[in-house]
């Protein structure tokens, strides 16, 4: 046991578990209801391991119980075991004695208020639904450039980046892990974390705000950074979610204050969206002007290989009544390979973390996945299932239709209040609850749609499922269609700033929710020219239910074969992961694409039109070409041959120019 730790003795822990049952309290409710420490701590405590100080204080706070008498100090009659030599007993007491608040030097007082604080941001960083599924190759590529950092003394700043719903926040919740237990053993170094949800104040204070939060006193995160490293060496900071709170404004802050945190040698590593990182940070050698070189972004987080998926549904389906068998485990989680293998909607949604453990959620409860799932439909099907419950009779109609209500009501008051950014979260105590949206407040929160962030404030599991729910709201309730006529009108004229991007996110959920007629006129009216509008369209056509939706990608392609890069690979995207109610139309797309992109692409419009031939079914004969017809397949050859005419003849003009000249 160091000097940073406590360990329970036998004696303790039994202390500790009668207490657990006098409160009715369980391990499990300490970690994840009260938020004391992460679920391994909270079980290391019970099973006699030496965890941090603060943390073991701070679970006998919660269990009303003596630490010293649980460490083995005092004896239930408050006198020293006799157990215990006279050197073991100096040794605890030294060790132990100035971890009360009252007696702590200034020094121990913040390195004990960064754990708690960090302990408590780490009870927050476990998956949705899905247990937590060990990542052993991208935990490795993270933790090698962290320790970069405090091992070789360089100076290292490391965003983990991947797409919304990947698992970001559940890695860094590992990277933690990881690095609090070296740094326990060691006995060296300081580890803080602070999650961005609980951060919402202004550009200007975010130092500030930051500092608070790890120390809990009013002072910039550069200043407890340099206490903590004048006292424990050099640290590590962690911060989830940054893409939340980041502005324009707060680029130039931030900027300040890595560079500052570096020249201490603290090591920072931040969990971002990869489409906000580059859309915030480009070009990045102004963001990190002076320390560039430090910047190492490459940790991307990846989706779900095969087998990450299988071992996902396996765990998720154990927690699950009815899967008491392996083999029962094991023919859930086949279904889902199975059932993937053969929709590429389908495929998108199973190796994307959020999306399989919402679909893990449903498809036990029903035993069934609709064909071409998209993800806006899992979403409108989540919806039915964990809000309104049309099935099965789970719940009143007037509770269903309350928590319908309510949700809206929480979407709309976040949305009118995002500026930005987008706001995602309520102040509880702002919220004017009617006995029936009280009841319904409390059922969202039971079943896991809604949860507390902190601060008195709460918000939804997710921000995705949030920018859905704005959607919602817009399209199906009067002062929502105000506000979806004000966004149309906003976005056809082009009068959304470009900070307040994030209005495409809930814009293109918009787009698969309105009616056909109404998704053709808009698609029309929108600058599809510039990138984001056009983005908009392409990927809304292609999540509609109605086959006929996606024919917009043909005009689409006009202009895509117009403009850059990124134009025509977003189609390609799209074709490749329409459900296959859209097949006819790109497929076309596809070949057409395949003889036009440019050398950059060829090989994934080759790869995107070999993948969607591959779905036609065998001929037969229901599928026989009419006479004078040319099959897809021929057209793709086509296309191919005529791209080498073209290269051939490309490459042979210089020289029969050289001809003439001679």
């Amino acid at each position: 046991m160091s000097n940073r730790t406590l360990q329970a003795t036998p004696k303790g822990i039994e202390l500790a578990k009668r207490a657990l049952e006098r409160k009715h309290l369980t391990q499990k409710a300490l970690a994840v209801e009260l938020l004391i420490a992460a679920w391994s701590t909270i079980n290391g405590f019970f099973t006699g391991k030496a965890i941090s100080r603060s943390i073991f204080m701070d679970i006998c706070d919660t269990l009303e119980l003596d630490w010293q008498e649980i460490v083995g100090l005092k004896t239930e009659s408050d006198t020293i075991t006799s157990a215990v030599s006279d050197e073991s007993i100096a040794n605890l007491i030294s060790e132990t004695i100035s971890t009360t608040s009252y007696n702590l030097p200034p020094s121990d007082e913040l390195f004990a208020a960064t754990e708690r604080s960090a302990a408590r941001a780490r009870a927050a960083l476990n998956p949705y639904i899905l247990p937590p599924i060990p990542r052993e190759t991208l935990l490795s590529k993270c933790l090698k450039e962290i320790r970069a950092g405090t091992l070789e003394n360089k100076r290292r700043i490391v965003p983990i980046l991947g797409a919304a719903g990947y698992g970001k926040s559940t890695i860094l919740g590992s990277i933690y892990d990881k690095l609090h237990a070296e740094q326990t053993q060691s006995d060296s170094g300081w580890l803080a974390l602070a999650r961005c949800d609980d951060l919402i104040e202004s550009a200007e204070t975010f130092a500030l705000e930051l500092g608070e939060k790890i120390s809990g006193k009013r002072q910039s995160i550069v200043e407890v950074a340099r206490q903590l490293t004048t006292q424990q060496n050099r640290g590590i900071l962690l911060i989830d979610t940054l893409d939340i709170v980041l502005t324009k404004p707060l680029v130039t802050v931030l900027r300040g204050i890595l560079s500052q945190l570096l020249e201490i040698g603290t090591t920072v590593a931040f969990t971002c969206r990869d489409t906000d990182y580059s859309n915030f940070f480009e070009p990045y050698h102004e963001s990190f002007a002076g320390f560039r070189e430090s910047v190492s972004d490459n940790c991307k987080i990846t989706p779900f290989t095969t087998e990450e998926v299988r071992t996902a549904a396996q765990e998720f389906i154990k927690t699950q009544p009815g899967f008491n068998t392996l083999a029962s485990q094991q023919s859930f989680a086949n279904q889902i390979i199975a059932l993937s293998a053969d929709s590429v909607s389908l495929q998108e949604i199973v190796c994307h973390p959020l999306l399989l453990a919402l679909l893990c959620d449903l498809f036990a409860a029903e035993e069934t996945v609709p064909e071409d799932l998209t993800v806006s439909q899992l979403y409108e099907k989540y919806w039915d299932w964990k809000i309104a419950k049309v099935r099965h009779n789970l719940q009143s109609e007037h509770l269903s239709l309350a928590k319908q209500k309510l949700c809206l009501k929480l979407a709309r008051l976040m949305y009118e209040n995002s500026g930005d950014r987008l706001r995602d979260f309520v102040y509880e105590g702002d919220l004017e609850l009617s006995e029936t949206e009280f009841s319904a407040y409390n059922s969202l929160k039971s079943d896991g749609i809604f949860k507390d962030l902190g601060g008195k404030r709460a918000g939804f599991f997710h921000q995705t499922f949030l920018e859905y729910t704005v959607a919602r709201w817009m399209n199906t309730s009067e002062t929502g269609e105000r506000s979806k006529n004000q966004l149309k009108y906003d976005l056809i004229a082009a009068k959304i700033a470009d900070s307040r991007y994030y209005i495409w996110s809930i814009f293109r959920q918009l787009l698969t929710l309105l009616s056909l007629p109404e998704f053709n006129q808009i698609s029309d009216e929108l600058d599809t020219t510039k990138i984001l509008p056009f983005r908009a369209v392409t990927f809304a056509s292609v999540s509609r239910t109605e086959p006929e939706s996606s024919a917009v990608l043909l005009s689409l392609l006009a202009i895509a074969l117009i403009r850059d890069y990124s134009f025509q690979e977003t189609l390609l995207a799209a074709a490749r992961g329409a459900p296959q109610r859209h097949r006819d139309t790109v497929l076309e797309l596809a070949v057409q694409l395949l003889g036009r992109v440019g050398p950059e692409l060829i090989n994934k419009a080759a790869e995107t039109a070999a993948e969607l031939l591959a779905r036609v079914p065998a001929a037969g004969p229901a599928n026989l070409e009419l006479p004078g017809e040319i099959s897809q397949f021929d057209r793709a050859l086509a296309a191919i041959a005529n791209r080498q005419s073209q290269i051939t003849e490309n490459n042979r003009q210089p020289q029969i120019t050289e001809n003439k000249r001679q």
